[in-house]
């Protein structure tokens, strides 16, 4: 039988941690994808003509972040946890030390699991059930609406609004935490059941919850004649396009429609959106380029894109008529739109107008489910997923593939930044980040961090000291450095196996940097591979430690003018050893980040190490848990290798 991990990694693909516009799926999937998009469209239009078929449908909620809680099959424990427990080393948090190392660099988002750990336990949830944060008690306000008082919460783009004196409305005011479940897991080797029932789980007065299931309070919701039409009509137009799919671009053609979703159209003219994609492409070239330093490299980049743009003027007619069948799905797609929201609901949707005052608006979309579990939704993206963007939300990454962050390699600090006027978008490890193209950036101040250590072993502890030191400085690269000095019973671990710890633990392996000694530093500030590029005429060096590490540098390089970095040693704030010196670095004290092994404050490395190898094998695989949230084979077999 696989364990709850091992089922979270194979099957993290069928997952609903994204799901796919109907009319992307010609340009992700091509045939395949059309396929599917005209058998929804069919499937819907029966259901809405004799209200019956293969289909339903449920209200797409616009709640963020999105949760999964309930009962961990391996332990039998309840748990709540973010996308991250798709990770392969994912993050389960069963307590609120375990939300505070998992996900303490993110205050907000801890502080809604924590609430989730609090509350969401009275329900009774049996299996997993995803699900959207709507809201909690510090987020719902009171506001007049039209001389009507509502309670409104805006967890995401959209702003509810819900009378106070509604039936609805008294229950969310006397919760304390609000969620829609969505999703649910019964068989680990099943994936993801889109559709939830909420009917078998406990009532609470402290928890308004509900599923995402249409609703129609205006009796049964049906097509009229013309709309049956005009949808038949469209079935039958994208049949007769002829389209060859074999060799088309489906990647760079789905990232493009993504950047006409940015400017508020989509596909209006297809020989226009054509040209204009062909003009991304080279676009797209000369950035890449630019990105090279040597000719050689250049010149391949160069004929690579000159294939790539050849190819697609060859398939010209087939990328044309591409995009007339999506733009052709879409507008049968928003028929059923407009079709749903015609509906009268509970709950009054607004969005922020330009002018800053609340637009009406409607819900968010909706996803249609087949009785085969697929998935997809129908959202007016125009309308909202342009909002996403404009409201600073990462809801496609593909966008910034196409918009490639501008990185300061080689001469110091990655410019992390988030976009004018926006909240920062930051979470540890996030596929790609955000970052503002400053043309004076060569000028600004760099900085490179170094967290050393012995790590014998490394574990969360130290990850969240990672992760801490991230969020204070987000501008600064961060980088573990650690030595592969060994020696029996005091430090049996090599640097290659820190490193599978240091992951397993949640670093970025590209922030874990070898070093030839842990703390001396000498005349090659402890050589390392963090500070290999950098010139360090323009780059500030921190050294972040707890108080005994930071001890641990020898005063024979504190402000030794015969070092190449003069180091002022201070435990409260960093300062120039003196104006006058052109490098400079510092030490900063690092709080150290306690947690329980075996259910006991955990020791120094030492107490680990003997608590390993004194313990029998369930007992030793309950401390690989407690160390790093997740049970991790590789890093087990390392810890027998070693220490048993």
């Amino acid at each position: 039988m696989k364990t709850f991990k091992q089922y979270l990694i194979t099957e993290a693909a069928k997952a609903n941690t994204h799901l796919t516009h109907l009319e992307e799926l010609v340009l992700k999937q091509g045939k395949q994808g059309y396929d599917t998009a005209r058998k929804f469209l069919i499937d819907l239009l029966n259901h809405l003509e004799t209200n019956s078929g293969r289909v339903g449908t449920t209200v797409k909620w616009d709640g963020a972040p999105a949760m999964f809680v309930g009962i961990n099959p391996v332990n039998g424990k309840f748990f709540v946890g973010t996308k991250s427990i798709f990770n392969i080393n994912p993050k389960f948090n069963y307590t609120d030390q375990d939300v505070e190392l998992n996900h303490g660099n993110a205050p907000g988002l801890a502080d809604k699991l924590k609430k989730a750990l609090k509350y969401l336990p009275e329900l009774g949830i049996k299996n997993i059930l995803q699900g959207d944060f709507m809201f909690d008690d510090s987020s719902l306000k009171i506001e007049d609406i039209d001389g009507v008082k509502h309670l409104t919460f805006k967890p995401n783009t959209i702003k509810y609004a819900v009378e106070v004196d509604s039936d609805l409305g008294k229950k969310m005011a006397q919760s304390k935490f609000g969620i829609i479940f969505h999703t649910e897991y019964d068989d680990l080797g099943g994936g993801a059941k889109f559709g939830v029932k909420v009917d078998n789980l406990n009532k609470s007065n402290d928890v308004w919850y509900d599923d995402a299931f249409f609703k129609d309070d205006t009796g049964v919701v049906t097509l009229t004649k013309d709309e049956t039409d005009q949808i038949k009509n469209i079935l039958n137009l994208v049949e007769e396009i002829p389209v060859n799919y074999e060799s088309l671009p489906l990647d760079l053609i789905n990232i493009y429609t993504n950047v006409e979703i940015k400017q508020g159209e989509y596909l209006k003219d297809a020989e226009n959106s054509y040209n204009t994609f062909v003009n991304f492409i080279k676009n797209r070239k000369e950035k890449e380029i630019l990105k090279r330093k040597t000719e050689a490299g250049q010149k391949k980049i160069s004929e690579t894109y000159d294939s790539l743009l050849s190819n697609i003027q060859k398939e010209k007619t087939n990328i044309v008529n591409l995009f007339k069948i999506s733009k052709h799905l879409s507008e049968a797609k928003q028929i059923f739109i407009n079709k749903y929201n015609n509906a009268v609901y509970k709950t009054k949707h607004f969005i922020d107008g330009e002018d800053g005052t609340l637009k009406v608006s409607s819900p968010e979309g909706y996803v249609a489910i087949d009785r085969d579990g697929n998935a997809v939704k129908l959202v007016d993206r125009l309308e909202f997923s342009r909002a996403n963007f404009m409201a600073g939300k990462p809801g496609d990454e593909e966008f910034y593939v196409n918009n490639p962050p501008i990185f300061n390699t080689g001469e110091g600090t990655r410019l992390q930044m988030h976009p004018p006027g926006r909240k920062k978008l930051g979470s540890f490890n996030e596929m790609f980040k955000i970052i503002n193209e400053f043309e004076d950036a060569e000028s600004l101040p760099k900085t490179v961090i170094i967290y050393p250590g012995r790590f014998h072993p490394f574990h969360k502890g130290h990850a969240a000291v990672y992760n801490k030191i991230k969020e204070k400085f987000p501008t600064a690269d961060v980088f573990i450095t650690t030595s592969d000095k060994q020696e029996p019973n005091k430090s049996p671990f090599s640097f290659e196996e820190k490193k599978i710890m240091m992951q397993s633990a949640g670093v970025d392996p590209n922030d874990i940097k070898q070093s030839t000694t842990t703390y001396s530093v000498g005349g090659k500030i402890a050589p390392n591979q963090a500070l290999e590029g950098y010139d360090l005429e323009k780059t500030k060096v921190i050294f972040a430690g707890g108080e005994r590490d930071v001890g641990r540098f020898p005063d024979d390089y504190l402000n030794n003018p015969d070092t190449p970095l003069h180091f002022y040693r201070d435990n409260e704030n960093l300062k120039f050893a003196s104006q006058d010196k052109k490098l400079n670095a510092y030490l900063m004290k690092v709080p150290t980040v306690q947690y329980d092994v075996l259910g006991e404050p955990t020791g120094g490395a030492t107490d680990i190490r003997n608590k390993y190898k004194n313990s029998d094998e369930k007992t030793r695989r309950d401390i690989i848990m407690d160390l790093y949230g997740s049970m991790d084979e590789e890093v087990k077999r390392i810890f027998d290798n070693k220490l048993v």
